[in-house]
């Protein structure tokens, strides 16, 4: 239908008479103006209920002007979402070919997530080669393709004059620089206009801001539009171009002396390669520069300094200046940054300007070591900020700068040598940085009341005594003190009305001076109205508490870590706010007579001298009932009131309805005393599922002693309230608390669960036997796997069957390396323990660490090396395992060697040598060897070392199969053991597993994982089923053991040379065990279990 307009208002009363009322879709794209908006949609009425209406605009206040309510900025495309764009575009199918690979990941790259980029570049190379793909991306990087600018330089058009300035600025320049920076720099330009045009900006979608440091960024497309534009200016002569930021540039008009006065910004920053080269010039090359407003300098090196600075600069960064003074023509009366770090710059006196430089905001000279003394800035009135950090051999400080009423930042920090600063009656002061000046033996006197300055660090400072006058920090409300050595504090320090934060760390000699009576009194600085007290590794003694200590009435935070005290006293109970108290690495303190009531955070590690009653004191339970408690101090026992006690890392209870709201758990650990742990938060389980916990821990010292830490479960979970009442399906739920993974075992002692108000918790299995009969029924049911090829090959692979499960676990990717641990938040580090840098992914410690990389270059076949190192798990594992060479079995020695690798990362970690002692291609030769000599026996023992053989076909769908193994520590003694029973098809059904304590050798925690295999398939009557397991041999024990106490041909699988030889020579792999355990432990286990 074809309509004739004569008008914008005929239009409109079309649209309403026909659209009104009716349920439409309506999309306006590209929308530039209001107008556009009021003539098509003015009003929500003018369409039926329903309607949907979709507006797409680059400038945001245009929607909020038109009051629509709900916006949704677009992102760019991710390189997933982009590569497909672009492979569509070009090719119009959803793969390219292989070839094309790595140019159109070049192209993704270059356009940055743009789809009007990837579109535009689609489209013009589709057909084309790959080398005339890859001649068009580098043209685009050098000019970028005049389509994509002129569709973005619409957003451009629309700026007001200035606007468009500032964005040029930015996209020239300061792409990328902080927005701080970047609004000081422009202001100095644009005034106080600058905030509204970078506000224009943003609402434009031409810049964004990103990052902590809230950096000013732009897409790399809009800043090659931006620059574009700029040098269209002048394209073959930079000297008469306005902004000059490309090093190439910059050095050939300084060095041709080219400069005109259409420069207005001068921004280098050298690469690293320019760096070394010396920009040779006369100085004078700025003289013809009269509109230059901004000189910004941060590296390059120059043979001489400037003759001559316009006065029209208002912004002069120039790190590492090279003269010594600025020059003596320059008259600055329009300058008002002046930055010169790390200059040769003696005095910065501006020579003959005989006016006040009332423009003037900002003074840097950091790190200016030939910098003597800060002379008269009382011609600076309005300067805001004044920095002189790190200049080493600064001695004296002009009296004029207390005096600066608008000076907001005064940073000193570093000077070593100043001894003395000058008075301040600095009103409008925020900042005050006099850190780490070593030689300064006073605090500056303050003349008048400094409300703005909130927080104050003094470290590492040669300071004697605060000066009365201190008081006059009014609006102080932070104070931190550290290595001040011997400091003398005036009492009246307490008046000031906004402290809240007092902190003193390693003032060794901190003493309180009473102001009335001049009488020095050791003790601690006192304030009711602070709320958090810090005096860490002071030195303080007992006769801290009698000195004006309760007057902390309202603290909620006490460290009094690192001190001499022997004893806290009875009236600490009196501080009713207190929550948090830590007395950590108070070696002599004995006692603690009294707990505050509200005490939530409590820490007394490595607090060797503390008597058994005050930790019954701590392990109270009144103290604990109110929840959300976290206690650690020195004490062995778990206390009487607690309802479950488990040995070992972990421990559970069951819960139905809802997740009780007070559990608290209590971890006895036991630290050596020679390394320093970190103590982390256990890992929590509902239902098999981890549940989120923070990831901090607590660090313990070298001290040996025995630990309680008792806590409230509940305040380590983040998400407990909001997920629980979704989750929770059934009628009991299971929790499981472990340090497993997270700790040290042999750390753990035990683990105590207490729940208060018992309702619907319990601590054995509700489910017991039923539970067991459900799963196995479920399991008896399904349908057999069809495995894929790579298993299939696993399947016939001749060799022991445990090589085979490090082999399968590598193709399921369960494997657990460092990148494993840390997705199932076991770890935080997934760092690889032999190359120390690359994250331990399966494919990296099989194949890919360079160390292992190394290790199979040297046993590789010549016909196999080229195509070792590529592909993915499950291509890698299946091409080696179908690999035929005629000198020997390579699928055998593959496996044979990469268990050999996953042993020797495995004796790295959990030996702790800094080298592995296994990986040695000597060392896998001769288990090959081993393997192929056994293998070639025909003996029934000898084919039971290599393979489990499936029962007859009368068993296959019933079956249920049992493997056990024993994990042996020599250096304690101590041992544990685990299983695992298994359906037909090798998935999981049940599995167990059994710390044991001391033993006599790993046989006994295998006999031991037989032993509870047997009672759980007895618990659960499936004796039947496992007698038959036991006569198709698929549990294996040692053959001296099997030997010696009649267990039947049961075999234990093992890389050892002495065990295979027992096996096709009968002889005795070892002597027999001299220890009483474990005759009795076998024969418990044959009157048990009798085959």
């Amino acid at each position: 239908m074809n309509i004739n307009l004569t008008s914008k208002q005929q239009g409109i009363s079309i649209i309403q008479s026909r659209l009104t009322g009716k349920k439409v879709l309506l999309i306006l794209d590209d929308v530039n103006t209001r107008e556009q908006l009021q003539a098509i949609a003015g009003r929500p009425d003018w369409f039926g209920p329903g309607s949907k209406i979709i507006i797409t605009t680059r400038d945001k206040q245009l929607l909020r002007s038109h009051e629509v309510n709900k916006t949704y900025e677009m992102k760019q495309l991710d390189e997933n979402d982009a590569h497909q764009l672009l492979t569509w575009q070009a090719f119009k199918k959803e793969k390219a070919c292989p070839t094309y690979v790595k140019v159109l990941k070049r192209a993704v790259t270059y356009a940055s997530g743009l789809p009007l980029a990837l579109e535009v570049i689609g489209s013009h190379l589709k057909g084309k080669s790959i080398q005339e793909w890859e001649s068009a991306i580098k043209q685009y990087r050098r000019i970028p393709k005049k389509e994509i600018l002129d569709i973005l330089k619409v957003s451009f058009d629309a700026l007001e004059e200035e606007e468009k300035n500032v964005f040029l600025d930015i996209a020239c320049c300061f792409n990328g620089w902080g927005l701080t920076e970047v609004e000081h720099i422009l202001r100095g330009r644009y005034d106080d206009c600058m905030k509204h045009h970078i506000g224009v900006l943003v609402e434009k979608s031409l810049i964004k801001f990103s990052g902590w440091w809230w950096g000013v960024n732009m897409h790399d497309l809009i800043q090659d539009m931006g620059r574009r534009i700029d040098q269209q200016e002048s394209s073959k002569e930079p000297g008469k171009r306005r902004r000059l930021w490309l090093t190439k540039d910059i050095i050939q008009v300084l060095e041709d002396d080219s400069g005109t006065s259409e420069i207005e910004i001068i921004c280098l920053d050298c690469s690293l390669s320019e760096k070394e080269a010396t920009i040779e010039w006369n100085g004078n090359a700025l003289e013809k520069m009269k509109n230059l407003k901004i000189l910004i300098i941060r590296s390059g090196k120059f043979s001489k300094g400037p003759n001559y600075f316009p006065e029209s600069l208002r912004v002069l960064e120039w790190h590492r200046y090279p003269s010594n003074c600025l020059p003596s023509n320059f008259h600055p009366k329009e300058l008002a940054i002046c930055k010169l770090p790390q200059s040769c710059i003696t005095s910065f006196g501006f020579h003959g300007s005989g006016k006040k430089l009332r423009n003037l905001k900002v003074l840097n000279f950091k790190e200016c070591e030939s910098l003597t003394e800060i002379p008269d800035v009382s011609d600076l009135p309005n300067l805001e900020e004044l920095s002189f950090d790190g200049c080493v051999n600064l001695i004296t400080v002009h009296h004029s700068i207390g005096f600066l009423n608008k000076l907001q930042l005064l940073n000193a920090t570093r000077c070593r040598k100043l001894t003395t600063f000058p008075p301040l009656n600095l009103a409008s002061l925020e900042r005050l940085g006099l850190s780490f000046c070593s030689s300064l033996e006073n605090f500056p006197e303050i003349l008048g009341e400094m409300k703005n300055l909130s927080m104050l660090e003094l470290f590492d400072l040669g300071l004697k005594e605060l000066p009365v006058s201190f008081q006059n920090l009014v609006g102080l409300e932070t104070l931190s003190l550290r290595d001040c050595g011997i400091l003398l504090l005036p009492s009246n320090i307490v008046m000031m009305p906004k402290l809240s934060s007092l902190k003193a760390t390693s003032c060794k000699g901190l003493q309180w001076v009473k102001s009335e009576e001049g009488e020095e009194k050791m003790g601690s600085i006192v304030c009711s109205n602070v709320y958090h007290f810090s005096v860490d590794g002071c030195n303080l003694y007992d006769d801290f508490f009698s000195t004006g200590f309760m007057q902390f009435d309202h603290v909620k935070t006490l460290n009094l870590r690192d001190n001499n005290f022997t004893f806290l006293p009875e009236c600490i109970r009196e501080l009713q706010f207190l929550t948090r108290l830590d007395v950590s690495g108070c070696y002599h303190l004995q006692e603690i007579r009294g707990v505050p009531p509200n005490l939530k955070d409590f820490k007394a590690r490595e607090c060797i001298s503390l008597s058994s009653s005050s930790s019954s004191m701590l392990s109270n339970q009144e103290l604990h009932e109110a929840g959300q408690t976290k206690f650690w101090f020195p004490g062995a026992t778990i206390p009487e009131w607690f309802n479950h006690q488990s040995r070992g890392p972990s421990s559970s209870f069951w819960f139905r309805n809802k997740f009780p709201d007070n559990v608290l758990c209590l971890l006895l650990a036991s630290v050596d005393g020679v390394n320093e742990y970190n103590m982390p938060m256990p890992s929590v389980f509902v239902n098999g599922e981890l549940h989120e916990i923070p990831s901090w821990g607590t660090r313990v010292r070298k001290v040996k002693l025995d630990y309680t830490y008792l806590f409230d479960l509940n305040s380590t979970l983040y998400d407990l309230y909001y997920q629980y009442e979704v989750d929770l399906e059934k009628e009991w739920n299971h929790v499981e608390i472990t340090y497993a993974g997270l700790l040290e075992t042999s750390l753990v002692k035990a683990i105590g669960i207490h729940v208060f108000r018992q309702d619907d918790i319990r601590y054995d299995d509700p489910y017991g036997k039923r539970k067991f009969e459900h799963d196995l029924n479920s399991f008896e049911s399904q349908p057999l796997i069809k495995r894929p090829r790579l298993f299939c090959r696993l399947s016939r692979w001749v060799g022991p069957e445990r090589i085979i499960n490090v082999l399968g676990n590598a193709a399921d990717g369960a494997l657990i390396t460092n990148a494993e641990r840390r997705y199932r938040h076991i770890s935080m580090d997934s760092c690889c323990p032999q190359c120390l840098f690359l994250e331990e992914t399966c494919l990296h410690v099989l194949r890919d660490c360079p160390k292992v990389a190394a290790f199979w270059i040297s046993v590789l076949p010549k016909k196999l090396a080229p195509k070792f190192f590529n592909g993915d798990v499950t291509v890698w594992l299946e091409t080696n395992l179908s690999f035929s060479e005629a000198a020997f079995f390579w699928p055998t020695f593959f496996g044979i060697a990469v268990e050999l690798v996953w042993e020797s990362r495995n004796d790295l970690v959990f030996s702790q040598h800094s080298t592995s002692r296994y990986l040695d291609r000597s060392i896998v030769f001769k288990r090959y060897k081993d393997y192929m000599r056994a293998h070639a026996s025909h003996t029934l023992m000898t084919r039971n070392l290599f393979k489990w053989r499936r029962p007859l076909l009368q068993y296959f769908y019933w079956l249920l199969r049992l493997n056990v193994s024993g994990a042996y520590n020599p250096s304690s003694g101590t041992a544990a053991c685990g299983g695992i029973f298994s359906d037909n098809c090798g998935r999981f059904v049940l599995g167990f597993s059994v710390k044991l304590g001391e033993c006599w050798s790993n046989d006994e925690g295998e006999i031991w994982g037989i032993y509870h295999g047997m009672k759980i398939a007895r618990k659960y009557d499936i004796w039947g089923l496992y007698r038959h397991i036991l006569r198709q041999r698929s549990i294996r024990i040692s053959p001296k053991i099997a030997r010696q106490h009649d267990f039947g041909k049961i075999f234990v699988e093992s890389g050892s040379e002495k065990a295979i030889g027992f096996v096709l020579d009968g002889c005795p792999t070892s002597p027999s065990p001299s220890t009483s355990t474990s005759p009795s432990t076998c024969t418990s286990l044959e009157h048990s279990f009798p085959l």
